[in-house]
């Protein structure tokens, strides 16, 4: 990637990179061949956890040209051929990005700056609207561009020392991810951070916070973070990791101001002898009793309302999900029992030998169960969801059996639904070691066991259309 001098202009290859409202510093070489040939951003190890690879897609406006015809030209032959001269859709594609029309421009540069759109998804919207023809997400090949078409990310400590250095941002996120977490923690909040929080006191929570430490410009992002008997009020290094830690801060939180009205439903939850009675093959009763006030608090205080950001939005909330408290119980605990009494009916059914033309299909049967009924279940399980665990046990028992008439139906349909299983598993396992969570996976994880119904209980017929062709849709735009 040799530059002449007249070529490398500062608007061209700027200084530095705006992300999250941070300025990252850019340095440049070029020499093809050499490990830093392109573009380099240096990152504080603490900030590591707050960039996503769409923000670093776009890389400088002087490489981007020669990025979107390289990834035209990666494309398989028979897409291939609708996009030449390449060099010519490059142009109009790059146009029609940086144009200010909006019906032209999908994401505005301060939206892919937020990491809320690749540069994938914008080239393959304007190929579609240029052409009608539709990339599929697996068919762009970024990972054979030439390594200077591909940011370089050097990671450093407060000192300014190389910790780790790559072109692969989640590798480097999965190697260092907790490291940098516990880097941003140790970082002085400031006033802003605070112990022992018991009600909301601190006025209007704000989705950000800037503040600066060893000369350098940090973004954190606020939460109540749960800590037993009282909450933390924390700066987090991910809108991600804020997100799921507010959610479980403000329960507590709620938990605590309505500590009366909780004990008496914990008293009175609904058949929970029987409830424990099927569930002591799972853990013991006073943790199920725990999950399941948790959760009635989860769906009375919160449910899918936004979270409070002010103390008069947490007071309403709080006072509305008090009267509630009794009315959720009855639900939550009648749909937690019937689905741990089909749970304890399949668990003893599953014992014992097992024939050798089930050993697929009932280990696909067992990996289901433990990721339906779990310590922990009735709080991890959405509300929207938690209604339809015992239909989800129900279509297992009918696949039972259908295993015992006709056995050799069943290998079929497990090979259609056993891939989108094995990429959801996996996509999330590296969602939890970055500790973050995606709302698009979680529904489609819940699509999947509406496709097990369809495939393996038609019967009971779905909650919603579903279908291989619809679910493995979903995914390329889970995974675009």
């Amino acid at each position: 990637m040799r530059r002449r001098p007249g070529e490398v202009t500062a608007e061209q290859f700027p200084d530095h990179l705006n992300v999250s409202g941070m300025q990252l510093p850019l340095s440049y070489h070029f020499e093809p061949g050499h490990p830093l040939d392109g573009v380099t951003v240096t990152v504080p190890l603490a900030m590591l956890n707050q960039l996503m690879p769409q923000q670093l897609d776009w890389l400088v406006p002087g490489l981007l040209r020669e990025k979107i015809i390289a990834l035209l030209k990666s494309l398989p032959k028979a897409l291939r051929r609708n996009f030449v001269p390449a060099p010519n859709f490059a142009d109009a594609c790059l146009q029609a990005m940086l144009s200010k029309s909006s019906h032209q421009l999908p994401l505005s540069p301060r939206e892919r700056a937020r990491g809320e759109g690749s540069l994938i998804q914008a080239l393959t919207y304007q190929l579609r609207r240029m052409t009608g023809v539709t990339v599929p997400s697996e068919a762009w090949q970024s990972d054979t561009l030439p390594a200077h078409l591909r940011m370089n990310v050097r990671v450093v400590d407060v000192q300014g020392g190389e910790v780790v250095m790559g072109r692969d941002l989640q590798d480097l996120q999965r190697e260092q991810g907790e490291q940098a977490a516990e880097t941003f923690a140790k970082l002085p909040g400031g006033d802003f951070e605070r112990d022992r929080v018991t009600d909301w006191d601190f006025g209007i929570l704000p989705p950000q916070v800037e503040f600066q430490r060893h000369g350098m410009r940090l973004v954190g992002y606020p939460a109540l973070v749960d800590e037993g008997d009282h909450v933390a009020l924390r700066l987090l290094d991910s809108p991600a990791k804020a997100r799921t830690a507010m959610r479980t801060g403000l329960r507590r939180l709620f938990m605590l101001q309505s500590r009366e009205r909780i004990k008496y439903v914990e008293k009175n939850l609904p058949g929970i002898q029987t409830l424990c009675l099927h569930y002591v093959t799972v853990g013991d009763c006073a943790g199920l009793k725990t999950d399941l006030i948790t959760a009635i608090a989860d769906h009375a205080f919160l449910g899918d309302l936004s979270l409070p950001c002010s103390a008069e939005e947490f007071r309403r909330a709080k006072e509305t999900g008090a009267a509630q408290l009794q009315g959720v119980a009855n639900e939550i605990c009648g749909w937690a029992g019937e689905a741990l009494a089909r749970y304890h009916g399949l668990a003893k059914r599953l014992k014992g030998a097992v024939r050798p033309s089930w050993l697929k299909s009932q280990g696909d049967i067992q990996e289901q169960l433990r990721h339906l009924i779990y310590p922990g279940f009735v709080t991890a399980t959405p509300f929207a969801q938690l209604r339809h665990l015992g239909r989800y046990l129900k279509a297992v028992e009918l696949r039972l059996a259908k295993l015992e008439q006709h056995p050799g139906r069943d290998g079929p349909l497990l090979a259609q639904i056993a891939p989108l299983w094995k990429a959801c598993l996996e996509r999330a396992e590296k969602q939890r070691r970055l500790g973050v969570s995606d709302p698009a996976l979680e529904a489609f994880r819940w699509s999947l066991e509406e496709l097990r119904v369809s495939l393996f209980a038609q019967e009971l017929k779905t909650a919603q259309p579903v279908s291989v062709k619809r679910l493995q849709q979903q995914w390329d735009t889970i995974t675009s």
